[in-house]
């Protein structure tokens, strides 16, 4: 078995300068929905929306999309059909699809799940005005 050596441990551990506790997300421009970016990294991009209004979702022709839908009702659109959502479900939104609406009935939560770019969303959040700071709270690596 091996011996563990605490002590040692502790010695060398760095407690300075760490990020613990609840960071805010950062509020991103949005006409229709209260949008906010709440963590990303190489891997994965978290978003959350409050919506109470028709809302676009953005469509990129190179990544998918999943919408966790958290609370409320509604209707799912894109250009050929319309799918009624409510709150526990998990919607994949294929790369392929042009336009996506949501419709609620009911004011709506979700989350809204993406492989980003890195570099090209931390282009997008300066071009936002975001400070380099403010950023790196959110995105990492």
């Amino acid at each position: 078995m091996a011996e563990l050596h605490i002590d040692k441990a502790l010695e060398v551990t760095r407690f300075e300068g760490t990020r613990a506790g609840k960071l805010p997300p950062l509020s991103l421009h949005s006409p229709d929905a209260n949008k906010r970016l709440l963590a990303a990294c190489e891997f994965f991009a978290t978003e959350r929306w409050d919506c109470d209004r028709t809302t676009n979702i953005e469509a990129d022709p190179t990544e998918f999309q999943l919408l966790v839908i958290l609370a409320g009702g509604g209707r799912l659109h894109d250009a050929a059909s319309a799918h009624t959502y409510q709150a526990g479900q998990a919607w994949f939104v294929p790369a392929s699809l042009e336009l996506t609406l949501l419709q609620p009935n009911e004011p709506t939560s979700l989350l809204r799940v993406v492989v980003p770019d890195a570099k090209t969303l931390v282009a997008q959040l300066h071009k936002q005005g975001f400070e380099e700071q403010d950023i790196s709270h959110v995105v990492i690596g």
